[in-house]
């Protein structure tokens, strides 16, 4: 019998692909992005086209310009 062992390659460390300060979570497989306010997409490149009043206050001069 063949024991098959999978090692999985952990993206965050390796490639870090979160943009704009987004935080990386390693998934078996994968990885997934959690965005900072004003941010959004899978890497966290997409600057999000409608804000609250208090996101604009703090986030609307870094995300638009």
């Amino acid at each position: 019998m063949t024991m098959l062992t999978y090692s999985d390659i952990n993206e965050c460390v390796d490639f870090s692909p979160c943009l704009n300060d987004g935080t990386c979570v390693n998934t078996v497989g994968g990885f997934f992005c959690r965005c900072l306010n004003g941010w959004s997409g899978d890497n966290c490149g997409t600057c999000k086209s409608s804000f609250s009043f208090s996101e604009i206050l703090h986030y609307w001069v870094k995300c638009c310009f």
